[in-house]
């Protein structure tokens, strides 16, 4: 394999997450709907499922969860219509979505 002939995406992180809203059709992304974002979902991968920082030590274990940090996201990558191709996650402790990243 030629390593020249290899087409290669790189993500390009945004910073902070840009929250959209994210239409669902039988559990599955439809359309992303944001600042300067709209559009149909035509591919996807995913979701994977990140969690961390729920292991926190005793001094901390008697704060609730939100204040310790944990986080619990369902990670997709989303092409859409409008030809761009995005990196986006749906924080499972307040259902609200956000872009974190867009592949160039």
């Amino acid at each position: 394999i030629d390593a020249n002939n290899i087409a290669q995406l790189m993500v390009r992180a945004v910073r902070p997450p840009l929250e959209v809203e994210v239409l669902m059709n039988r559990g599955a992304p439809e359309f992303v709907r944001g600042t300067n974002l709209g559009a149909r979902v035509v591919s996807m991968a995913g979701p994977w499922r990140r969690d961390g920082e729920w292991n926190c030590d005793k001094a901390m274990s008697q704060l609730p969860l939100k204040q310790v940090g944990n986080f619990r996201r369902d990670y997709y990558e989303l092409a859409l219509a409008d030809g761009g191709v995005y990196r986006v996650f749906c924080d499972l402790n307040s259902a609200q979505w956000f872009v974190d990243g867009i592949y160039d």
